[in-house]
């Protein structure tokens, strides 16, 4: 590290009463909170930008910026929400009516709530769905009482397709609905994920206020839809953020963490920082990172076992117009899983993202695979793409989300430790929600206001 940059830290430490290690989403959110609160948070990125997975780049050659994944925002985002609400007089969002799905046997369909109390509107919608019969609409009726209970009904530590078996959900609602859902939301499919994070989605998605359930489009980047604003914000009211900014080790005794570890001028080793008394430190890191950073916390190191979850972006761009009939479409069955189209505005129409997560198998394909298999279903949806050869840029991150796994909620920390000046934020902590946008801005605020009270 340069010797400015240690030099700027110390000067900003003396100013801060709140230190956040990771400048991601809940590492914004967490700053965000703490200046609501009254304080001035100091924010360090190792990167040198800020976002983490919910960044973007700017791709020279086609003159666009490339989010490291399509990111679907929808109404139940109540607290992302109001912060792109503070941050934008309009929030680039296009609402969406419903979610689009494609099948080789049936075309194009979609799941439209209408109006009404909240299971009927999902009964009718569902009633639209081709091959959908009577005995498909009462298996949702046998799916309720679970979701209502405050202890899930018999699936507990149950994987999605245990438990959706154990109801008697039909195999057409699991391969046309619950599947896609699934892979979409805790980026694993139903045979390997946690039926209890999969009810709550369900209850916030269908069980809601029709809003909430609703997709949201971003008609920008991810940069710009959210990371830059909240750093201006963070800034223009006190706040530091500092990049290029890597801590190798935190110190702590019993009274906390006490210091810093950074590496010194070239060749000079580790340097020692002292953390002023009373600053309240925030990681919003992932837990592997954080495992690094206190080798001393015998608990994390436990959590060595629990892996991460890989998701695959493929980014194709054609020489002409992809007539996509909504921004995201569902492929049920298909690699692609769902390709979307934001309406993010230089050429968009004849760009096509395919998102795979869960993606254990893909993340190993060559490049050159994974752009024929998304282009083989792309021409399956679109005849007329045949022959035509688009550019492509594949993004693989092999440690997208925390694996959501059945019995996973036993393994996110709550925000307080075993050190009293240290406390926990991420979409690996403990929140109700899997690894989405929400869970991340929920986990930052929630980690503040606990923090708060010490200092």
């Amino acid at each position: 590290m340069h010797a400015e940059t240690v030099s700027q830290l110390k000067q900003q430490l003396s100013r801060c009463d709140g230190l956040i290690l990771g400048g991601g989403l809940a590492g914004l959110a967490a700053a965000r909170q703490w200046i609501k609160q009254g304080g001035r948070p100091l924010v360090l990125e190792a990167a040198p930008q800020l976002g983490g997975r919910a960044s973007s780049h700017w791709d020279r050659h086609w003159g666009v910026s490339l989010d490291n994944g399509p990111h679907l925002l929808v109404g139940a985002y109540h607290q992302t929400l109001a912060w792109l609400d503070e941050l934008h007089p309009e929030p680039p969002l296009l609402a969406g009516s419903g979610y689009h799905f494609h099948t080789a046997q049936d075309g194009f369909y979609s799941l439209t709530p209408g109006a009404g109390p909240a299971p009927w509107r999902l009964l009718r919608a569902l009633s639209r769905f081709p091959g959908v019969e009577t005995k498909d609409l009462l298996s949702l009726a046998r799916l309720a009482p679970g979701l209502f209970s405050p202890r899930l009904r018999g699936g507990e530590g149950r994987s999605v397709t245990e438990w959706l078996q154990q109801v008697g959900v039909t195999p057409t609602l699991f391969e046309r609905l619950w599947e896609p859902l699934t892979l979409a939301t805790l980026n694993e499919g139903p045979g390997s994920a946690d039926a209890t994070l999969f009810a709550e989605v369900v209850k916030r998605l269908f069980l809601a206020p029709k809003a909430d359930g609703l997709p949201l489009y971003p008609t920008t980047d991810l940069q710009q839809l959210l990371i830059e604003p909240a750093a201006r914000w963070i800034r223009q009211r006190g706040g530091e953020i500092l990049t290029h900014c890597r801590i190798q080790q935190l110190k702590s005794d019993r009274e906390g963490i006490t210091a810093l570890f950074l590496h010194g001028r070239r060749g000079g080793g580790v340097e020692e920082i002292a953390l002023p008394a009373g600053v309240a430190v925030i990681s919003s890191l992932p837990q592997r990172a954080l495992r690094r950073l206190m080798p001393q916390w015998q608990q994390l190191k436990a959590m060595e076992s629990w892996l991460e979850s890989p998701i695959v972006a493929v980014h194709l761009r054609y020489p002409c117009p992809v007539p996509m009939p909504a921004p995201m479409v569902g492929l049920p069955g298909g690699v692609s899983q769902w390709l979307c189209q934001w309406p993010d505005g230089h050429d968009h129409a004849r760009r096509v993202s395919a998102s795979i997560s869960g993606a254990y198998r893909e993340v190993s394909w060559s490049t050159e695979q994974l752009v024929a298999r998304v282009r083989q279903e792309l021409e399956q949806l679109f005849p007329s793409l045949a022959g035509v050869t688009p550019q492509n840029r594949v993004i693989k991150n092999r440690r997208a989300t925390f694996a959501a796994w059945p019995g996973c909620q036993q393994w996110r920390r709550p925000p307080a430790t075993p050190w009293p000046n240290l406390f926990l934020a991420g979409d690996w902590t403990a929140t109700p929600l899997p690894a989405t946008l929400e869970g991340a801005v929920l986990s930052g605020q929630q980690a503040a206001r606990a923090a708060f009270h010490m200092v």
